[in-house]
C-alpha cells in the first residue's frame, strides 16, 4: 500500500520515510479566519511529540501551504518519517482564533494622549539584562522614566508624558506556541500508522 489518507477522519497510512500531502480547509464557525488565526498540527506517539507545526489559515500573503479562508496543506516528507518505527501515531488538529502565545518576552504600551508614545523591544537584549527567568516590571513615565528603557532593549516612539506606562513581562523558557485565544477548539482527532519498508534500498 503506498501513502494513503481516509478523507473522512484524516487518517493516514504510509511506509515508513514515506512522503505525502494532503489539504485540509477548516470551516469558522464564527465567521471568517482572521489573519493570524492559528491551526496547530500536533503527531505524537505516546508522551513524545514528534511534529508540532503551526499554520496561518489566513495570512495577508498566502502561500503553498497557508492557502487562505481556512484552507492548509500539511506535507510529510522523507526526513520527517524516515526514523519512526512501525506503528500507529496519534494526530491532532486545534484551531485558535486570536491565538495567546507563550511568549519569551511580551510588551504592552498604556498612553491615554491624542498621539501616543508607542514602543518596540529587543527581546535578546531584554533577555540579557532581566536576572531571573520570569518576572514583569512596569516602567512609568512622570518627567522621567522610573527605569531606562533602553536597558530593557525598548526603544520608544514619540513624546511620553506623565503616567505613560510600559509594562514588559518575561520567560526565558518561553516557547513561543500557541496556548490559549479567543476560542481554541480541538477539531481533528485521528492518526498515522506506519508499515515497515519491504525492501531498504
Amino acid at each position: 500500500m503506498a501513502w494513503s489518507i481516509d478523507p473522512n477522519t484524516c487518517a493516514v497510512t504510509m511506509h515508513r520515510g514515506d512522503t505525502g500531502a494532503y489539504y485540509v480547509t477548516f470551516e469558522g464557525s464564527e465567521g471568517a479566519y482572521e489573519d493570524g488565526d492559528t491551526a496547530v498540527y500536533m503527531v505524537k506517539q505516546g508522551q513524545e511529540e514528534l511534529i508540532y507545526k503551526e499554520y496561518n489559515l489566513n495570512p495577508a500573503t498566502p502561500n503553498s501551504y497557508e492557502c487562505g479562508d481556512g484552507k492548509i496543506l500539511v506535507a510529510f516528507q522523507n526526513s520527517t518519517t524516515d526514523t519512526w518505527a512501525a506503528g500507529s501515531y496519534s494526530t491532532e488538529f486545534r484551531v485558535a482564533r486570536n491565538p495567546k502565545r507563550d511568549l519569551k518576552v511580551a510588551l504592552v504600551v498604556t498612553s491615554e494622549e491624542a498621539e501616543p508614545i508607542t514602543a518596540a523591544i529587543d527581546d535578546d537584549t531584554c533577555l540579557a539584562y532581566v536576572t531571573t527567568d520570569t518576572g514583569t516590571v512596569t516602567l512609568t513615565y512622570t518627567t522621567e522614566w522610573s527605569e531606562s528603557p533602553a536597558s530593557y532593549g525598548i526603544t520608544v516612539t514619540g513624546t511620553p508624558v506623565s503616567g505613560d506606562q510600559i509594562t514588559v513581562s518575561w520567560n526565558k523558557n518561553g516557547t513561543g506556541r500557541v496556548v490559549d485565544g479567543d476560542n481554541v477548539r480541538t477539531v481533528i482527532k485521528s492518526s498515522i500508522t506506519i508499515q515497515d519498508v519491504l525492501i531498504e534500498i
